[in-house]
């Protein structure tokens, strides 16, 4: 993709711990195009939220570590950059809508003052016309008297209002890419359609390009463009999401789309994927879905795959991809 936002080449993220070191991310590759959707799909504890982190800049460390690789911006790799010039682009060019926006809102802070903070940092307007734009910002995300809001606390906030005041807090300083991390968790099913249709016409207004970090299918077959399928820290397979959902080529990628519920077919019972996710302190040789895959055979147990790009968009993480499409 020529006109490419943001490129993710081999990265790894380790967490140095007692029980020796955890390969979160463990050389992760994806694009974002601008304006595009890109869903970042997995179980929990796949990598997806550290990812996230790591390309924010936001990896404590100790006891986290980025091992290697890189993530370039607009051609600039974030990794070399100094503490004060990433500072200056989170929140500005990047920014991130957070899993628990309770967790992320400071409690003894207006909603008010921490958007218009955002706009001071960046240089986006002076106190004097922080408030106005924030109750801008406030009314454009869909909050309801935005002027009274302007002055409550988080804790005065419903789950989804807190959600909408860190998307306006996202939104405040116009970035280019835009991070969500699982922007509806916890959210109820109403609340989750709102909170994804406001993204979406974010997208469509400003051209924002989004990582849309979920575990959901339907959210991904829903907002995304494209697709990355991540497990145990590896993205196991890249496509287009129609593609991705008419011709999944990686077994757990399959079995992801087979164990949803299909209110056309007749089942007596619902698949499911057998085994469990390795530990990441403990992951076996070779192909790390291999305990769990119907088709693995002695070679997958043995050594790590190769990937193996199907077409100029889709890309697969192992030996022997599958080819057929969904029942």
């Amino acid at each position: 993709m020529s006109d490419t936002l943001l490129r993710v080449e081999n990265l790894h993220t380790y967490f140095h711990t007692r029980r020796g070191v955890v390969k979160a991310v463990d050389g992760v590759d994806f694009r974002v195009g601008r304006g595009e959707v890109l869903g970042l799909l997995g179980e929990s504890g796949c990598g997806k939220s550290v990812t996230a982190l790591t390309i924010m800049g936001l990896v404590p460390s100790p006891p986290g570590e980025v091992a290697g690789g890189r993530v370039l911006f607009q051609g600039e790799d974030l990794l070399s950059l100094s503490p004060e010039k990433m500072k200056t682009l989170r929140g500005g060019d990047i920014s991130m809508i957070f899993q628990d926006p309770l967790s992320a809102l400071n409690p003894v802070f207006t909603v008010g003052r921490q958007i218009s903070e955002a706009l001071i940092c960046h240089g986006k307007t002076d106190k004097k016309g922080a408030r106005e734009r924030s109750v801008r910002l406030l009314n454009e995300v869909g909050i309801p008297e935005p002027d009274r809001r302007f002055d409550s606390y988080p804790h005065e906030l419903s789950g989804g209002m807190c959600q909408r005041v860190m998307i306006a807090m996202a939104i405040a300083c116009d970035p280019q890419l835009l991070i969500a991390d699982e922007p509806t968790t916890a959210l109820d099913v109403t609340i989750q359609k709102q909170i994804l249709n406001l993204v979406h016409d974010l997208r469509e207004q400003r051209n924002t390009a989004v990582l849309l970090i979920t575990h959901d299918m339907g959210v991904i077959a829903e907002n995304a463009d494209r697709a990355a399928v991540m497990y145990t820290g590896k993205v196991v397979e890249e496509a287009p999401v129609e593609e991705l959902f008419t011709r999944p080529s990686h077994p757990y990628t399959r079995g992801l789309l087979e164990s949803i519920p299909d209110m056309e077919r007749q089942m007596p019972r619902l698949p499911s994927i057998p085994g469990f996710v390795p530990n990441l302190l403990d992951l076996p040789p070779g192909c790390p879905f291999a305990p769990r895959c119907k088709y693995a055979e002695d070679a997958c147990r043995a050594e790590m795959p190769e990937r193996i790009h199907l077409s100029d968009d889709h890309s697969v993480l192992c030996r022997k991809p599958l080819m057929g499409t969904t029942a």
